[in-house]
């Protein structure tokens, strides 16, 4: 199973960074070996990320692949989404994973609970006990994507077609006839 996450490697230290690249890493620390088919995959870099590297380093699992311009294609490969932020403001790489209508893993925090989407397990923020814990029952029972109606609606909740809607409601109250 491929496990895919996406987000800057950036901050001043890996324990307090946005991402929590650090949670995943630990919490894949206490899964990997009875799940050595299972493989964690790193979109996106910054300046964590040799150090984030270093804490993975004996992990044959753990693969870095920097910034990417086909994420497209990895959230379509993807079997499950980890998004265990410590913070978020608009989860953007949450609502492409969303819309690609993969299963998900988020943390419990308001800004990833108002995407209201089926198909996430949450998880506390910042504990990788909690996060190791939600990958193996990920693994052992594998969720189910979101239904296509479910999907569908999500990307029209999310989508730019909504938002030109949106502003072209604006734009009307703003000019006059």
């Amino acid at each position: 199973m491929h496990f895919v996450a996406v987000g800057s490697m950036k901050g001043s230290r890996p324990e307090t960074a946005a991402k929590a690249h650090d949670v995943m890493i630990r919490a894949w620390r206490q899964i990997e070996r009875d799940h050595p088919d299972a493989e964690l995959h790193f979109l996106g870099d910054g300046s964590l990320r040799q150090r984030l590297q270093t804490m993975a380093r004996s992990s044959p699992t753990i693969r870095f692949h920097g910034n990417r311009t086909d994420v497209h294609l990895w959230l379509g490969a993807a079997d499950c989404f980890l998004m265990p932020s410590r913070w978020e403001g608009l989860p953007i790489a949450a609502v492409e994973a969303l819309g690609a209508g993969i299963p998900a893993i988020f943390s419990d925090i308001p800004s990833l609970r108002e995407l209201e989407c089926p198909g996430v397990l949450f998880v506390a923020p910042g504990s990788p006990d909690s996060l190791s814990g939600a990958i193996r029952r990920f693994l052992d029972r594998p969720l189910l994507p979101p239904s296509l109606e479910d999907t569908l609606a999500f990307r029209d909740r999310f989508g730019i077609e909504r938002a030109a809607r949106e502003y072209e409601k604006i734009y009307s109250l703003a000019v006059p006839d």
